[in-house]
C-alpha cells in the first residue's frame, strides 16, 4: 500500500485532497460573528465533513475498494482462517472492521452491506463439529473438534470454529485443536448485526437471505452452548459477590468481553427474528430451548447491570449527569493490571535476552506497587461497549418481544451517555489538541500488562501509562460524539494529525508515539486497518 495520495484512482485523488484541505481550514480558521452561509463557522465545516457522503465517508470507502476488501478478504479469510485455520481472524475481523460496517448502516448503504455479506459468508464454510472440552486459560470456554464427520448448528454435536493455526493456538496455552467461545462469539457480533441490518434491507436477494438464515441458526446454536447450566449457575454465583470478595487474581467472578457479547448476539438475533416471522415460528418451535434462552438472557442482564456503578459528576465536559464504570474494583487484583498503580519514570520490565530466549527481567517488584482499589476494565476492553450497547439500543423492543423481557431487566436506555461521560470526563486528559487516554476506565494510569505472554512465543514490556490512546480512535468511540460532540472534535484532531500532508499545528512525537498505528511510519497494512476501525466512527453521527 502506498502513501495515502498515490493509494486512490485518479477520480479518487479529488477527494483525498478535499478532505486534506477541509481539514486545514476545519482546524485553523476561528468562527466569526454574524457568519453567513458564504462564510460557515468551523462546527459547520466539521459536520460536513463527517455527514454521510461527505469527504471522510468517501476517503473511507476509497481506501476500501483499493486495499481494505483484498486485503481483508486474501489475508484474514482466506490465508489465516481458511488456509492456517486461525480462527483468531474471526477475532480480528470483528475488530477492524465492525465500524466499517456500522457506518454503512447509518449511511444508508445497501450495497455495501451486500457487498459485506458475499465476503464474508466464507466463513460458515470453515465450521465443524465439536464437542464440549472444558475451559482455557483466563476463562473462556473451548470446545475441541469432534470425531463426528458431520452436525447441523441445532444437534447435540453441534458446528464452530476450530483452531488449528496461527501465533494465539498452540500447545502452550492449550487452545490448538479447539474452539475459543471468546472468538466464535466475537466474530459473530459483527456477522450477526450484518444479517439483521439485511433483514430491514430493500435490496433482497437469495443469496443476503442465506446469509441471515445461517447466521441465526448459528446464534441459537452457539447461545446455548455459551450459556449452559455451568455458566448460569457461575454468573448467578457472581451476581451476589462484591470487590471485597475477590481475595486473588482468578477471573472467576468478573463480568467480562465473553459475556458482554453474549448479551449484544442475543439483541441481534432478537432483532432478526421480529423482522423474520418464518425464522421466528422456526425459533419457537422448540421450547424447551426458548426457555432457556429466556433465562439465560435474563441471568445475564442481571450481572451486566449489578456490574455497572454509577456516580454524579459535574464536569466541564458533561455538565451535570451520570457517569458510568463496568466492574469497578473487581479487577484491582488480576495480573495484567498488577502494575495499574505504578506511574514511575522506569519502565517496571525490560525485554533481556535469557537462556537463549528473550524474557522480561522485573525491574520493579510486584509487591511493591499497591493495587488500585476501584480498578475494573481497561480502555481497550471497554471499546466492546461501543457495538454492544448499540446493539442494546437498536433492538430494545425486539429483546421484550422475543424474549419476554421488561424494561426493569434492560439497562437504563441512557447507558451509553453515562459511559461516554466517564471517557470525557475521567478517561481522557482534556487536551483537544494532544489528546491522550488513561490506561484504565476508572482513570487510573498506570502500566498495563507488563510482561504478558498468555502462553505466546513473545516478550511484551507493557504499556506505559497513555499507552492504550490508540484505543480511542480505533475502538468507536469517537462515534458517542453524539451525546458529547467534544469526543467527534478529539476524533477530528487526531485525523487531522495523521492524514498525510495535512497542516499538524504544534504536531509532537508524542502524537506519534500514543498512536503511531495510524502514522506514515506504520507499515501500510497495519496503518490501512487502523484507518478503516477509525474514519468510519467519525462518519454520520451527529
Amino acid at each position: 500500500m502506498m502513501n495515502f495520495r498515490t493509494i486512490l484512482q485518479p477520480g479518487a485523488l479529488v477527494l483525498a485532497g478535499i478532505l486534506v484541505s477541509q481539514a486545514a481550514s476545519a482546524g485553523t480558521e476561528a468562527p466569526a460573528i454574524g457568519e453567513t452561509p458564504s462564510r460557515p463557522s468551523v462546527a459547520q465545516k466539521a459536520l460536513k465533513r463527517t455527514a454521510c457522503g461527505g469527504a471522510i465517508e468517501k476517503a473511507t470507502w476509497a481506501l476500501w475498494d483499493e486495499s481494505g476488501r483484498a486485503w481483508v478478504s486474501g489475508q484474514l479469510l482466506q490465508k489465516r482462517l481458511r488456509d492456517q485455520g486461525d480462527t483468531y481472524a474471526l477475532y480480528d475481523l470483528e475488530s477492524t472492521l465492525h465500524n466499517l460496517l456500522s457506518m454503512a448502516i447509518r449511511c444508508g448503504r445497501p450495497e455495501r452491506l451486500n457487498e459485506f455479506a458475499s465476503d464474508w459468508s466464507l466463513v460458515y464454510g470453515q465450521l465443524g463439529p465439536v464437542q464440549l472440552a472444558g475451559s482455557a486459560a483466563g476463562g473462556s470456554k473451548v470446545y475441541r473438534q469432534s470425531m463426528a464427520s458431520s452436525a447441523s448448528p441445532d444437534s447435540s454435536d453441534p458446528r464452530g470454529w476450530i483452531c488449528r493455526g496461527g501465533a494465539s493456538c498452540n500447545s502452550g496455552n492449550r487452545l490448538r485443536d479447539t474452539e475459543v467461545m471468546l472468538v466464535s462469539v466475537q466474530g459473530l457480533a459483527l456477522l450477526s448485526q450484518l444479517a439483521n441490518s439485511l433483514t430491514g434491507s430493500p435490496a433482497k436477494s437469495e443469496k443476503n437471505e442465506k446469509f441471515v438464515n445461517e447466521t441465526a441458526q448459528l446464534l441459537a446454536s452457539h447461545l446455548l452452548r455459551a450459556t449452559d447450566k455451568e455458566s448460569l449457575a457461575l454468573w448467578g454465583e457472581a451476581i451476589q459477590k462484591t470487590p471485597s470478595d475477590i481475595v486473588d487474581g482468578s477471573s472467576k467472578y468478573f463480568f467480562k468481553d465473553q459475556e458482554l457479547w453474549l448479551i449484544g448476539l442475543y439483541a441481534e438475533l432478537a432483532g432478526i427474528l421480529v423482522k423474520r416471522p418464518d425464522l421466528r415460528s422456526s425459533f419457537f418451535l422448540d421450547e424447551k430451548a426458548v426457555r432457556h434462552h429466556q433465562q439465560a438472557i435474563k441471568v445475564l442482564l442481571t450481572f451486566f447491570n449489578s456490574r455497572i456503578s454509577l456516580k454524579e459528576i459535574n464536569s466541564p465536559g458533561t455538565g451535570e449527569t451520570m457517569a458510568a464504570e463496568l466492574d469497578r474494583g473487581f479487577w484491582r487484583l488480576y495480573s495484567d493490571n498488577h502494575y495499574a498503580g505504578y506511574t514511575g519514570p522506569g519502565k517496571p520490565a525490560v525485554c533481556a535476552a535469557k537462556d537463549r530466549a528473550v524474557a522480561a527481567d522485573l525491574k520493579v517488584p510486584i509487591k511493591s506497587v499497591e493495587p488500585v482499589s476501584t480498578l475494573g476494565w481497561d480502555l481497550s476492553h471497554s471499546r466492546r461497549l461501543v457495538p454492544v450497547l448499540d446493539a442494546l439500543e437498536r433492538n430494545r423492543d425486539a429483546l421484550t418481544k422475543i424474549f419476554e423481557l421488561n424494561n426493569k431487566n434492560l439497562p437504563d436506555p441512557n447507558l451509553t451517555r453515562f459511559f461516554s461521560a466517564q471517557l470525557v470526563a475521567h478517561v481522557w486528559n482534556g487536551d483537544t489538541k494532544r489528546p491522550y487516554f488513561s490506561n484504565y476506565w476508572n482513570g487510573s494510569n498506570g502500566w498495563y500488562r507488563v510482561a504478558y505472554s498468555n502462553g505466546m512465543d513473545r516478550c511484551l514490556e507493557g504499556y506505559p501509562p497513555f499507552g492504550l490512546s490508540s484505543a480511542f480512535p480505533t475502538g468507536g468511540y469517537a462515534s458517542w460524539g453524539r451525546y458529547y460532540p467534544i469526543l467527534t472534535d478529539i476524533g477530528l484532531s487526531l485525523l487531522d494529525s495523521t492524514i498525510d500532508d495535512a497542516p499538524k499545528p504544534e504536531s509532537t512525537s508524542d502524537i506519534a508515539d500514543r498512536y503511531g498505528s495510524l502514522m506514515p511510519q506504520a507499515s501500510p497494512n497495519v496503518r490501512m486497518a487502523n484507518r478503516l476501525m477509525f474514519w468510519p466512527s467519525l462518519v454520520g453521527v451527529r
